[in-house]
């Protein structure tokens, strides 16, 4: 099992690990169609090239892969953003079992037997297999062949199965990537870059331009100068409509009802404080502590702080006698006890290397100990402790010869801590952690300084009951007598309650500072308009949620786009008298300097512009200017240019030609670049192209 457990730590990444269930399906797939055993399409997450998906089986194909990812990573619960992601990778999955694999199938591409064994054991050992720790020499470090083998032997005699059936998920995994880079490759060595289109490349980024430039920015135009009309917006919605495409979306207002402690919440804490702050004074050694870890919601710590470290509340305990107990007092969200176990001169950091020889099954903790004071002998008798540490030590900072670098206390568990802190440099030892026994040099330390150890208790001044039950009926109150958009957002206002917005999609997991809105967001698209919500609870506090607008798949109708349309045609309006405006001063001027003196503006200068450059500077970014200057005639002024936020004259001064340019090596990269790009964005069209409807959000 010892074996499975590492091939499961080091197996891969969480995208790895999800992809390599994915062949699976095929095998139950059938079975699970909207005509056979599960029933009708109303428990399905989804269809993908015509098949559907019922919840049934996505549910469980996320399970497995949120078992395999704790597995891997050792954790008995998941944050949602993972989870999340992991229901994310699932349908991803089932898109490259129902879509990709099928092109792939298409075209012709396969992983051989004799593929499969190089990749494990051959030639061409794939790099995910040289990364298994149980695949590399324990004394050198390197990938050792033989190991796989005799692993391989080995397998099918765990009991359980696990090892078998872990090996085999991993090997599809090796399988499904394989796969991947063929079909980037055949993709990408069909793209081929033309020595025009290399040329085009390198004038876009070397060719510099010099030019000088009249600036009139739209903001400069007092609104008032312009006319909008509601004939000029239905205009302009009529030209471009296909600006104005949108997603499904919901307009939602809402409050929320923070559900925060009470005075009362707050005495009666201080209350539970005081009835524990003689028995806190009285305990001492580990009786202390474990009485501290089992009143305080904060762990016993033991760190030594300096005078400056203790806070306003405590800071007199740095010249008390020993043992001298400060509080109840309060301090952000806690009632807190602090009591003074003793002083020492402690160094704020320290420098140490280390070496550790962890227990297994193949070493007792005894033998262990034994092996660790043999390296600690043989390093006083003049052993390099570098080269032990690469040589025997289960840490990571084996390779860099056991540095730890420098470190604050209380960064290293205790034991280990105690040891570098109220050691002295140069000290070489033997000390036993959780983690085994760590060889331990003390390398260095800053000076030491007077410090006090300080205990301390502290108790969350939290909500009662009582004062949840009484947030909970103001909350109820609120939404039984605001049922309408108007009186929710004026009477919000009369109560003190901030009213939010939001705009939401249907799949968003996320909503303003919310650790998990889904049944929030849910809830929005089963609502109508003018719909108010139940009492949600999210993040320690209540909310309450009024839909206040509906936006359909499609374009946007103009109400809902007014705004928007009235911006962007005051900013023509502008544009279009700027320009007639620079017309006039430029009519019989000779020079450009001579339009900026008619206008009363100052001639620019921007130097040393290339086409591809991101923007213009002292200027920000204006592709039109950009295109102009590439186009424009040495000295030639051009006509008025309407950018994104001012109108341009420009002259173009110099143009400063690239000279020397490798174009076979502009040639190289720029294939490089469209091969790179052609595998992933084939895949993606193939992906766009295909059927799928993805439902998952009714249900999650």
């Amino acid at each position: 099992m010892a074996t499975l457990q590492k091939i499961r730590d080091h197996a891969g990444t969480l995208v790895t690990i999800i992809v390599a269930l994915a062949l699976l399906a095929f095998i139950v797939g059938d079975l699970f169609k909207a005509d056979g055993t599960f029933g009708s399409s109303r428990n399905n997450v989804g269809t993908i090239a015509g098949t559907d998906i019922p919840i049934q089986y996505y549910q469980a194909k996320v399970d497995e892969n949120t078992e395999i990812y704790k597995q891997n990573t050792q954790q008995n619960s998941l944050e949602t953003n993972v989870y999340d992601q992991i229901q994310d990778q699932t349908w991803e999955q089932l898109i490259r079992q129902y879509v990709i694999e099928e092109e792939y199938e298409k075209a012709g591409i396969n992983v051989t037997a004799d593929e499969l064994y190089d990749m494990v054991q051959g030639n061409f050992v794939d790099p995910q297999v040289m990364q298994i720790p149980i695949f590399r020499d324990a004394e050198t470090g390197q990938f050792d062949r033989n190991l796989v083998i005799q692993f391989l032997k080995n397998k099918d005699l765990d009991p359980s199965g696990q090892a078998a059936a872990s090996w085999a998920s991993f090997e599809k995994s090796l399988v499904q990537n394989k796969k991947d880079q063929k079909f980037l490759s055949l993709v990408g060595m069909g793209m081929y870059t033309t020595n025009l289109q290399a040329q085009k490349e390198s004038d876009d980024k070397n060719i510099r331009y010099d030019f000088d430039y009249i600036q009139l920015r739209y903001s400069s135009v007092a609104d008032s100068l312009v006319k909008v009309t509601d004939s000029d917006l239905k205009k302009y919605y009529s030209a471009h409509e296909s600006d104005f495409k949108q997603e499904e979306s919901r307009d939602i207002y809402y409050v929320t009802f923070p559900i925060v402690a009470s005075d009362e919440d707050l005495t009666a804490t201080i209350e539970s404080v005081e009835k524990i702050k003689n028995e806190f004074a009285s305990k001492d050694g580990d009786a202390l502590e474990q009485f501290v870890n089992l009143e305080s919601e904060q762990p016993f710590s033991g760190k030594y702080l300096a005078k400056e470290d203790l806070s306003e509340p405590i800071a007199s305990l740095f010249d008390a006698a020993d043992n001298t107990v400060v509080g109840p007092y309060q301090e952000d969200n806690y009632v807190k006890l602090a009591r003074k176990l003793g002083s020492a001169r402690v160094a704020d950091s320290v420098e140490a290397r280390h070496i550790l020889i962890r227990p297994s099954e193949s070493l007792s903790d005894e033998d262990a100990k034994a092996k660790a004071d043999s390296i600690l002998n043989a390093i006083k008798k003049g052993a390099s402790f570098a080269e032990m540490a690469e040589k025997f030590s289960a840490d990571g900072s084996a390779q860099d010869g056991g540095n730890l670098g420098w470190f604050t206390e209380g960064q290293m568990v205790k034991e280990f801590n105690d040891a570098c802190f109220f050691g002295k440099k140069g000290d070489l030892v033997v000390v036993k952690t959780q983690f085994g026994y760590h060889v331990v040099e003390i390398q260095n330390q800053t000076a030491a300084l007077q410090k006090v150890q300080v205990a301390i208790i502290a108790r969350e001044v939290a909500a009662s009951n009582k004062t949840v039950d009484a947030i909970y009926s103001n909350a109820s109150r609120f939404g039984s007598s605001n049922r309408n958009l108007e009186s929710f957002r004026s009477n919000a206002d009369k109560e003190g309650l901030t009213l939010r917005t939001a705009n939401v999609k249907r799949d968003d997991r996320r909503l303003a500072n919310f650790e998990s809105p889904r049944q929030i967001i849910r809830w929005v698209y089963k609502a109508g308009y003018g719909e108010i919500s139940e009492i949600f609870e999210l993040d320690n506090q209540f909310v309450i949620a009024m839909v206040s607008g509906i936006h359909k798949e499609g374009v946007a109708s103009l109400d809902e786009v007014r705004n928007d349309i009235a911006r962007r045609v005051l900013i023509e309006k502008k544009a279009e008298y700027l320009i007639s405006k620079l017309n006039d001063a430029s009519a019989g001027a000779s020079t450009l300097q001579a339009v900026a003196d008619k206008l009363g503006e100052q001639l620019k200068e921007a130097k040393s512009v290339s086409y591809s450059s991101y923007s213009v500077p002292t200027v920000g970014v204006e592709p039109s200017l950009q295109a102009a200057m590439v186009t424009l005639d040495e000295q030639k002024i051009s006509s008025p240019i309407k950018g994104n936020n001012a109108v341009f004259l420009i002259q173009v001064k110099q143009v400063e030609k690239a000279e020397n340019v490798d174009l076979a090596r502009e040639r190289e990269l720029l294939q490089r670049t469209n091969m790179s790009k052609a595998g992933y964005q084939v895949l993606s069209a193939i992906e766009a192209a295909a059927d799928i409807e993805d439902n998952r959000s009714n249900f999650y």
